[in-house]
C-alpha cells in the first residue's frame, strides 16, 4: 500500500469532505467538487511548491471519481473484479512496474473504466476478452481518455498531441493513457518503444488464451491457475541476466557495526529510472563493429529486453568496519 502526503493550501479540511462516503451520489458530487477547488486554488497559486501535491491530490480525485461517479454504482463490482483481474495478470507476466516503463494501478484503472464505459451491460468475462482485445489491436499512440481535455496555463501543462513528438528531454509519448479533468498528464509517460512491445506481445498472448478456452462461460476462467496468469518463464525465456541490488549500509551498535538495510535506501527510485533510460539509450544507439568489418546494430537484432519487475530480495549480514 502506498501513503503519500499532499500539503494544502488551507488551515483545515473542509468539513464537508466526507472521502469515506462511497454510496451517496450528492456526498460523492460534493466531494468531487471539494477537491476540484482545492486544486483550482494551488493551480492559481502558480507555485512551483505545489506542484507534486497537485499531482498527488488529482491522482486520488481521478481513482476515486472514475471508481464512484463514472462507473454505474451498479457496475461497480465488475469495474473492481476487472481491475484485480488485469493487475494480477501483469503482475504475473512482469509488466507491472510505472518506474521501468510498464504498466502501473493508474493505468490500468483508466484502460478498465474504458472498457467499462464502452460495454455497459457486459459480464466479467465478456469484460475481460475485451479489455485484450480492444487492447491488442489499440492504434497506439492515439490516446485513451475518459473525458475530453481541458486547457491551463498555470503550474502544470496538460496533456496535448505535441507530447506525441520527440524533444530534448523526452522521445515522445508512444503508448498515452490520460488521466481525467485539470491537469490531464499521460500516466504512461515512463513507456518506451520497447516496453511498450513488450505490453503489447503479453496482451495478445492473453487474448488468444482467453478465445481459446473451450468453456468461456465458466468462473474458472479466472482460477489463479489459468494460463493468463502464468509466471513469466524468464529463466528459459532469456539467457542473459543482469541483477542489480540496491543496498545500504546503516550503524546497528556502538560498536561500529554495520548491517545491510532491509529497506530500499531512498536512491533506489532514481536508480530504476536510470536503469530504464540507460537500458533504452544502449539498446537504439549502440553499434557494434565485428572482425569481419561488419556493422551490426543492435536494436535490429535484440528482439526485446526484459527488466523483470517485482524482485524484492531481502538480504541482512554483519559486517565489522
Amino acid at each position: 500500500m502506498d501513503i503519500m502526503f499532499a500539503q494544502l493550501p488551507v488551515t483545515s479540511i473542509p468539513a464537508e469532505l466526507k472521502l469515506s462516503e462511497h454510496n451517496n451520489k450528492d456526498v460523492i458530487k460534493e466531494n468531487i467538487y471539494i477537491l476540484n477547488e482545492l486544486i483550482k486554488r494551488m493551480d492559481n497559486l502558480n507555485d512551483s511548491e505545489h506542484f507534486q501535491s497537485i499531482l498527488i491530490l488529482t491522482g486520488y480525485r481521478m481513482s476515486y471519481r472514475t471508481k464512484f461517479s463514472l462507473i454505474n454504482p451498479e457496475r461497480e463490482e465488475k469495474f473492481t473484479n476487472l481491475l484485480r483481474v488485469v493487475k494480477q495478470w501483469a503482475k504475473a507476466r512482469h509488466i507491472y512496474s510505472n518506474i521501468f516503463g510498464y504498466l502501473s494501478g493508474t493505468i490500468l484503472l483508466i484502460m478498465t473504466a474504458k472498457i467499462c464505459l464502452l460495454y455497459p451491460n457486459g459480464n466479467l468475462l465478456f469484460l475481460l476478452r475485451q479489455f485484450f482485445l480492444i487492447y491488442s489491436i489499440w492504434p497506439w499512440p492515439i490516446p485513451v481518455i475518459l473525458d475530453p481535455l481541458v486547457n491551463s496555463n498555470n503550474i502544470l501543462q496538460n496533456w496535448n498531441l505535441k507530447n506525441l513528438l520527440p524533444s530534448e528531454y523526452h522521445n515522445g509519448d508512444k503508448m498515452p493513457v490520460i488521466t481525467s479533468l485539470f491537469p490531464n498528464q499521460n500516466a504512461a509517460y515512463n513507456v518506451n518503444n520497447h516496453t511498450l512491445n513488450i505490453i503489447i506481445l503479453e496482451i495478445n498472448r492473453a487474448y488468444k488464451i482467453l478465445i481459446e478456452g473451450t468453456d468461456r462461460n465458466s468462473s474458472k476462467n479466472f482460477d489463479e491457475n489459468n494460463l493468463i496468469f502464468k509466471q513469466l518463464d524468464y529463466k528459459n525465456k532469456f539467457c542473459h541476466f543482469l541483477l542489480l541490488e540496491c543496498t545500504s549500509f546503516k550503524d546497528i551498535n556502538t560498536e561500529n557495526q554495520k548491517e545491510f538495510s532491509s529497506v530500499s535506501p531512498p536512491n533506489c527510485g532514481q536508480l530504476k529510472t536510470r536503469v530504464r533510460t540507460l537500458l533504452y539509450r544502449w539498446v537504439e544507439k549502440t553499434v557494434i563493429k565485428t572482425k569481419n568489418k561488419q556493422t551490426i546494430i543492435l536494436k535490429d537484432r535484440l528482439n526485446n529486453y526484459h527488466a523483470l519487475s517485482g524482485f524484492a530480495r531481502k538480504r541482512r549480514m554483519n559486517n565489522k568496519k
